[in-house]
């Protein structure tokens, strides 16, 4: 047990540990709500704390000579200087999934320091799992999640293909779709089994330390892990292409979510029996809590340092709060001929888009999805054609080309894409505005590699602004070569302008003095 004689520099150390690990699971909180993949990280904070508490008592306090606390304690002061500029960043609408990590490396910095300041070296050694371990919490950089993504796609879709025809039954895979008698099941995003990925490597990880594992199994459970949940989810989509060859696509859809979570479980299940299979526990410490007194050494610091953290804190976001701007409106709307479908449940839970339809009309087909203002929104700029159209067994047929077609009498900026299909040719016309202004490819190109653009940046911070609104739409014509009268008449079926009202164009001039002139 701890006693303490007023406020300590090593108590306070700790609670700077605790608010940046608050900080950083708060960030994280909205992936973990609303993207499937990450939903185990509520988990996560919960198993960190058991463990860290499991081995508080093996970080005995020890005296710490002063030249080394001062080095620990400039590594807090480092982590609490860069605590306003990262805050900075993370607040600009371009939501960057690396600065999570770099919250989630500035906790783990200030938690082995306050380890150290209390138990020395052997409490650093102590702490080294609680300490990394809530860094599984922590959403993947988008670019290696959509890489790996897209990988898990093809794999599913081609082993899925490959057993159902070995088990008699004919599939087609092209793409990512899978074509059987009943139906045509399609590998989306949810589907791709990352989720199932993610959760059993987290398993595996809390079980070697639940069971006292040794470096060399707790790294072959992990591969134990990763093996399992890809069998599991190659599993769940062969039996949903039984289903839907035999029964059709409304008992793949019921079954859907249901074989999810029970593979999902039996993932989980499966590689924790393999966890504590013939686990040796004695390997855990023996030795009870030690009863010590903490001494007011660096209690000044501590103190200057959660000040200098509340302040710059509250500064960074009364900079944002001061300049939120008017939110906008969609700029285009269906036209009433159009035959409305809505998006599939897994895709729209993927794109979580605020308004999101389907459409169709006579030989064309194409979609309208707007986004309200929020800092999220940078997400959606991962998807476009050229990324996701291969996924659907499109091939790329030509260079994209920029075209500027009258919508209801206003010139509308689109991006052509060709496309080839099983020797059908197509063009899908593309277009994207941000803040109700439209966006140029090249200046669309530049937001997806915002994070290699400092001036980008830098303009939403001397903003001030943390939201914008998101908007595309595209229509797919068949053909090779549309001429541009044709593609404006296609277009003009399809899609109208919204009135433009005074209140909007007020709205405008005030959005104006705040949109990113990214071209």
């Amino acid at each position: 047990m701890v006693r303490l004689r007023g406020v300590s520099g090593q108590f306070l150390a700790w609670v700077l540990a605790g608010l940046f690990w608050f900080w950083t699971f708060w960030a994280c909180a909205g992936e973990w709500q609303h993207t499937d993949a990450y939903s185990y990280g509520f988990f996560v904070p919960l198993l960190g704390g058991y463990f860290f508490w499991r081995r508080w008592p093996e970080c005995r306090r020890v005296r710490v000579v002063l030249s080394e606390q001062r080095w620990a304690w400039g590594l807090i002061w480092l982590a609490v200087l860069l605590a306003g500029p990262v805050e900075l960043v993370r607040q600009t609408p371009l939501y960057w999934r690396p600065v999570l990590w770099a919250m989630g490396l500035m906790a783990v910095g200030v938690t082995l320091a306050a380890a150290f300041i209390t138990g020395g070296r052997a409490g650093v050694r102590a702490m080294i799992f609680p300490v990394f371990f809530p860094l599984a919490a922590i959403p993947w950089p988008g670019a290696w999640e959509v890489g790996t993504t897209l990988q898990l796609q093809g794999w599913v879709a081609v082993g899925t293909g490959e057993i159902l025809n070995w088990l008699g039954v004919a599939a087609e895979v092209d793409g990512k779709t899978i074509r059987v008698a009943g139906c045509v099941l399609g590998v989306e995003e949810a589907c791709s089994g990352l989720q199932s990925l993610q959760s059993a490597m987290m398993v595996a990880l809390a079980g070697g330390e639940v069971f006292r594992r040794r470096v060399g199994k707790r790294l072959g459970l992990l591969g134990w892990a990763v093996g399992v949940a890809l069998a599991g989810n190659l599993i769940r989509a062969v039996i949903l292409g039984l289903i839907g060859a035999r029964t059709g696509a409304e008992q793949v859809h019921y079954w859907h979510n249901l074989l999810g979570m029970g593979i999902l479980l039996a993932v989980v299940l499966t590689v924790w029996g393999a966890a504590s299979r013939g686990a040796d526990r004695s390997g855990a410490a023996a030795s009870g809590p030690t009863q010590v007194s903490m001494e007011r050494d660096g209690a000044r610091v501590g103190w200057l340092a959660m000040a200098w953290l509340a302040i710059s804190m509250g500064l960074v976001h009364l900079w944002y709060f001061q300049s939120e701007g008017t939110s906008w409106e969609p700029v285009l709307a269906l036209t009433e001929q159009v035959v409305q479908e809505p998006v599939p449940a897994e895709v729209a839970g993927v794109l979580r888009a605020t308004q999101g339809v389907y459409a169709k009309w006579a030989d064309t087909m194409g979609y309208h999805f707007w986004w309200a203002p929020s800092r999220g929104n940078a997400n959606q700029l991962y998807h476009r054609p050229d990324v996701c159209m291969p996924g659907a067994g499109w091939t790329a047929s030509g260079q994209t080309q920029e075209m500027v077609l009258p919508l209801d009498g206003q010139d509308t900026v689109w991006t052509a894409f060709p496309f080839e299909r099983a020797g059908q040719p197509a063009v899908l016309f593309w277009a994207v505005w941000l803040d109700g202004e439209p966006l140029h490819i090249g200046a669309y190109d530049q937001n997806r590699q915002v994070y290699l653009q400092r001036e980008l940046m830098g303009q939403f911070i001397r903003r001030g602004k943390r939201t914008f609104s998101y908007e595309v739409a595209a229509c797919l014509l068949p053909g090779r070569e549309i001429e541009p009268a044709e593609a404006a008449r296609k277009l003009g079926e399809m899609f109208r302008r919204r009135a433009d009202p005074a209140a909007r164009e007020d709205g405008g001039r005030l959005n104006r003095k705040g949109k990113v002139d990214a071209g």
